[in-house]
């Protein structure tokens, strides 16, 4: 739910995944990227889903990809 993402992110389990996701942005994603956080969402980048994930990050997932899911209804 919401809510575990977002006690992940202000963890210091969230700070160890981005600096480990930071290494393999560097040398792994296609486009490279250009800053930290680069958003991706089941290993793909999207344009669209990047730029709405720093407005909104859960209508994006809402919308895409967690419809049947209580939180986003």
């Amino acid at each position: 739910d919401y809510e575990g993402v977002n006690e992940c992110h202000v963890s210091n389990y969230g700070e160890n995944l981005l600096y480990q996701n930071s290494w393999e942005t560097e040398n792994n994603l296609d486009p490279h990227a250009y800053f930290i956080p680069w958003i991706t969402i089941n290993d793909i980048w999207n344009e669209d889903e990047f730029e709405g994930a720093f407005k909104d990050l859960r209508q994006v997932l809402c919308k895409n990809y967690l419809n049947n899911v209580p939180e986003c209804n």
